[in-house]
């Protein structure tokens, strides 16, 4: 009898097993996708747990990391605090990354941003997850150039811009191992810039170099302000903080100069 129902339940179209696969709970949706090869293409073809989301049990606080003090050089990691049984199981002390006789040894181990438990970290720019103990070393990054996005003459020159990054990871999305990041540069406010500061920042269209995993390289990618903008380049150039993001349903809301917010539709 068993072997009956498994020949009907492969034989039914792909439409019909999504059906009765959406009317599943969030949490057997999830264990369902893992029958099979044509049902885990089904679930994630369709985005049928990223629809469910919505109802799925909230996630668990493992640890905290965080950057005691980022401007110590001769140390340059963070501290992960969290229960001894959590510690076990996820590596705070980052090891796997460093290695024992690797160059990476002496490596930035600074966070430099973090998204759904992947963490962005140092200038050599790893992408880590820490509960995996998987990492991945990104190709250098190229010069901010804002200078192209302005009129004639520049309002701000290349080497007035400090570089920021921030990371975008959805685990949900159809291809779970894709991430990005966003090369998102602040003014130095340590120079005196060439600029008319009642110019408006971001300038609309915005132009800034991504890293995507799909194609493993830094490209170039524009972005179209709706909306007033946000502050003048005088308004941003007074803020030297240090700023982050979150990433949330396909776009990533950074927390910009002079406490302003701006939202970038990744998808």
């Amino acid at each position: 009898m068993e072997m009956e129902v498994e020949l009907i339940i492969h034989r039914l179209p792909d439409d019909m097993v999504a059906a009765v696969l959406c009317r599943l709970s969030p949490t057997t949706l999830a264990t369902a996708r893992c029958v099979c090869k044509r049902w885990c293409s089904i679930v994630d073809g369709r985005c049928l747990l990223r629809a469910r989301t919505d109802l799925l049990v909230p996630l668990r606080l493992d640890g905290i990391f965080c950057n005691c003090d980022p401007n110590n050089l001769l140390e340059p990691r963070p501290y992960f605090f969290a229960c001894p049984s959590t510690a076990r199981r996820i590596a705070g002390d980052l090891d796997f990354f460093l290695g024992i006789n690797d160059h990476r040894k002496n490596a930035d181990r600074r966070i430099l941003d973090h998204c759904n438990g992947l963490l962005l970290l140092g200038w050599d720019m790893a992408v880590v997850n820490p509960a995996t103990r998987q990492w991945a070393t990104l190709p250098p990054y190229p010069e901010p150039l804002m200078s192209v996005q302005l009129s004639s003459p520049p309002a701000v020159e290349d080497e007035d811009l400090y570089p920021r990054f921030y990371l975008a990871y959805d685990p949900m999305a159809v291809s779970p191992h894709h991430f990005e990041v966003f090369l998102i540069p602040d003014l130095m406010v340590s120079y005196k810039c060439n600029y008319d500061g009642q110019s408006e920042w971001p300038p609309s269209p915005y132009t800034a170099h991504v890293f995507s995993s799909t194609t493993w390289v830094w490209e170039k990618r524009s972005f179209v302000r709706q909306g007033e903008p946000a502050v003048t380049i005088d308004d941003a150039a007074t803020d030297d903080n240090d700023r982050h993001s979150v990433y949330f349903q396909g776009a990533l809301y950074i927390h910009w100069q002079n406490n302003s917010e701006n939202c970038l539709f990744v998808e």
